[in-house]
Parts: C-alpha cells; sequence; structure tokens
C-alpha cells in the first residue's frame, strides 16, 4: 500500500537492501512526485499539482518541445 501511494517499486518498501537497484528504475518526475508527497509543508493537493506542472514541464524539456537550457541562462540581463 505504501509503493502505490508513493508510486515506486515494492522493492523501495519492502526489500531496502534492493532499494538501490530498484531507485535506478524510477524515473526523475516520479522521485520528484515522491519527495513532493512526502513534504508535511504541502497539502496533497498542491503535492499533485506541482508534480504534475513538473512532469509535463520534464517531459517536454526532455522530448525536445522545448529548448534545454544553456550556460547562458544564469546571466543576469
Amino acid at each position: 500500500m505504501l509503493a502505490k501511494w508513493l508510486k515506486v517499486p515494492i522493492e523501495v518498501v519492502a526489500w531496502p537492501k534492493q532499494a538501490n537497484r530498484a531507485a535506478k528504475e524510477v524515473d526523475t518526475p516520479t522521485a520528484i512526485e515522491v519527495h513532493l508527497r512526502a513534504d508535511r509543508n504541502l497539502d496533497p493537493s498542491a503535492a499533485e499539482a506541482l508534480a504534475a506542472m513538473f512532469r509535463q514541464l520534464y517531459e517536454s524539456v526532455s522530448s525536445g518541445d522545448l529548448p534545454r537550457p544553456t550556460k547562458d541562462h544564469k546571466k543576469n540581463p
């Protein structure tokens, strides 16, 4: 039940020694979602909304729909 709520493989919860292997199977947006859901400062609906926005942005950037940031993105205008 905990693994389902966290949306991670059961190995992460049931077999901690195998968690390292299982963690490699979790994609970045899911890992971020787990952290957001665990944040006690966030309302569950806010955590869900942030996770959904992050997943959409991540998928857009990783698929090439949005340009990837360059080193110049840190410079102030």
